[in-house]
């Protein structure tokens, strides 16, 4: 089975196929950022490409964040293309983020309210740094 991907080269050099089964969105992007003390986008700023993609809810496998590339630091003069193609083996994903599934949440809610986590009421105590003159 095809999916659509996007091929990312930088500088006439391939360095992903980005692309996946059950996506709902697929993305690739350069961003700039400024340094701290300027309010715009000078010629020091910080240049980085990101690729992205999100499961489908209806995705078996739950909704989950995949990252191929995050913040990859880019330089003036690098030439970047983007190519929408449809191939049968994309490349696997850098990172994989799980979103828990709602029973999941309730679960780890349930151990944080029955003090089975390092944030109970009982260990609270032992953690607080004790008051002066005590």
């Amino acid at each position: 089975m095809t999916v659509l991907a996007i091929e990312v080269e930088i500088n006439g050099k391939r360095v992903v196929v980005a692309g996946a089964k059950d996506l709902s969105l697929l993305s690739a992007g350069i961003g700039a950022s400024g340094s701290s003390d300027k309010d715009t986008v000078q010629r020091d700023a910080a240049v980085h490409l990101t690729v992205m993609g999100l499961t489908s809810p209806k995705s078996p496998s739950r909704i989950a964040n995949l990252t191929w590339i995050n913040g990859l630091p880019l330089q003036v003069g690098d030439s970047i293309t983007f190519r929408i193609v449809q191939v049968e083996h994309p490349d696997p994903p850098a990172n994989i983020l799980r979103t828990p599934t709602s029973q999941e949440l309730a679960e780890g809610a349930e151990k944080e309210r029955s003090g089975l986590t390092a944030r109970s009421s009982a260990t609270r105590p032992q953690r607080r740094t004790p008051k002066r003159g005590r």
